[in-house]
């Protein structure tokens, strides 16, 4: 079967978008059909509009266009370049080149910022006219895409919206320049232009985070938003970026920056947590609030890349910080070699036996271990022992082994378990019982309240434990007509 699909004529045309290459190749083709469109992207479950699609081997395949041409010509990936580390932005490209972009949102850190991607497309009416006079056909274009754009940077006129097509591919509407609004802010102009100037290359670097601080904190300090000593000033500056860029609240990416519950840390997280990936509109709005344009941004951030001439880097090492777990160890040694056992040094230093001995091991301080194994007389002797109800700890200082070796014997009878329980009940028992009766004898003339109070250990366990014995030697209760009259009170 022939290939109904464009290979050898088809153009992309400059700042193209991959859906609307894929939305023409289908248009092109003699099949023009949803089916058709299945065929050209091998799958029907692709969403076509997706920032980072995943059709792009089979894109360029169909119209023979280089895979790298797609992405770096026809897709906004070089857009968060110049704030993603190489190693990640590197895997992502390749990611892309084998159609395999599930996971690009997370490895870009959009999951985490919290941030809303587009809801709609947007176009500018004159360049959809002028594409049908220049080229003969409407199309995407990548720069009206972009996250936060809502300027035409060729027209400077504002962007019209229509809804996306997740599932199906289309074009631009046809529009008249009688609808066309001439009204565009400055300041949404300034920011429009940034983001373009990002895409195609005006930064063509990859930013040192420490370096990224620098320049952020140098220039804060030198408009009052940070004091002498670098600490930021986090609610002026917060306020007033939500002043600076109040216009453009309109766009629900920028408002969701500043009014969101869970992004109410920013600005000052692009300094606190430098290692993180965070959104590039997040650094356009504080580089054009701090510099008004990149031009002045990367003339600071060059020159602050020299330490010489960067006061924020020349700061007095930081002191040396004391190691719990150094602390720890010395503290081990010092007691070890004073002849304390290991589990007296754990007990005291409240940590385990195995960090202890551990410890001892890496330096080489001899400790006196117990025997790991018993003989068959010994472990008998031990059983009559522990038949008997004698404790653990005692058996393993006679026999001069671990309380785990003798509890290991203990194991291998779970009868001998339950009856031990028996023999502390009984031993309980009667310690409590004896307790009680003890006080009774001497005080005779005591009340029920006056021995509990008197007897508490003793009368709450046996109340919990042995209440029947309890209530038969207990006082007599005293006779409700008589109970607030001592002197009604029978004569024991």
């Amino acid at each position: 079967m022939t290939n109904p699909y464009p290979t050898t004529n088809f153009i992309a045309f400059k700042d193209e978008t991959l859906f609307s290459i894929a939305a023409r190749a289908c248009m092109l083709s003699a099949y023009p059909s949803a089916s058709a469109r299945d065929e050209l992207l091998n799958s029907r479950n692709r969403q076509m509009d997706s920032f980072f699609p995943a059709y792009v081997p089979e894109l360029a395949e169909a119209t023979s266009i280089s895979k790298d041409l797609l992405i770096h010509e026809h897709s906004i990936l070089d857009f968060f370049k110049p704030f993603v580390p190489k190693k990640i932005y590197d895997e992502i490209y390749l990611n892309m080149l084998e159609g395999a972009t599930k996971n690009i949102h997370s490895r870009l850190s959009l999951v985490a910022n919290h941030l809303p991607l587009h809801v709609e497309l947007r176009y500018c009416k004159i360049c959809v006219a002028m594409d049908q006079v220049e080229v003969g056909c409407k199309y995407w274009h990548r720069q009206h895409q972009l996250p936060g754009t809502m300027v035409c940077v060729k027209h400077q006129i504002p962007l019209s919206t229509c809804s996306r097509s997740r599932k199906t591919l289309s074009l631009p509407p046809s529009e008249d320049f009688e609808s066309i609004s001439n009204y565009c802010s400055t300041l949404s102009l300034d920011f429009s232009q940034a983001c373009d100037q990002i895409l195609n290359g005006k930064i063509d670097l990859d930013f040192n985070p420490q370096f990224l601080k620098a320049t952020y904190l140098k220039a804060l300090h030198k408009k009052g938003f940070a004091c002498s000593s670098l600490r930021i000033k986090q609610n002026k500056l917060r306020c007033s970026l939500c002043t600076y860029w109040e216009e453009l609240m309109d766009d629900k990416l920028i408002e969701a920056i500043f009014k969101k519950k869970k992004t109410t840390t920013y600005p000052v997280n692009l300094l606190y947590s430098i290692k993180s990936i965070h959104h590039p509109i997040k650094h356009i709005l504080i580089i054009l609030f701090l510099f008004e344009n990149l031009t002045n941004f990367l003339e600071s951030y060059k020159r602050g890349v020299n330490p010489n001439n960067n006061p924020v880097l020349q700061t007095t090492p930081p002191k040396e910080r004391k190691d719990p777990i150094n602390i720890l160890k010395k503290q081990i040694l010092e007691m070890l070699s004073t002849g304390s056992g290991l589990r007296k040094v754990a007990r005291t230093l409240r940590t385990s036996i195995h960090f202890v001995k551990q410890t001892a091991l890496q330096n080489q301080v001899e400790i006196d271990r117990r025997p790991s194994k018993i003989f068959n007389q010994e472990r008998r002797s031990i059983w009559r022992k522990l038949h008997m109800g004698r404790s653990t700890q005692e058996l393993a200082k006679e026999f001069e082994v671990s309380v785990g070796a003798i509890e290991k014997i203990l194991n291998t009878h779970p009868i001998l378990i339950e009856l031990r329980k028996k023999i502390r009940f009984f031993e309980k028992r009667t310690t409590e019982r004896e307790s009680l009766l003890k006080y009774i004898n001497h005080h005779r003339t005591a009340l029920r309240n006056e021995v509990r109070l008197n007897c508490n250990k003793a009368y709450i366990w046996l109340f919990k434990n042995d209440s029947a014995w309890l209530y038969e030697h207990l006082p007599p209760a005293i006779p409700r007509t008589a109970r607030y009259n001592r002197s009604k009170l029978p004569i024991l």
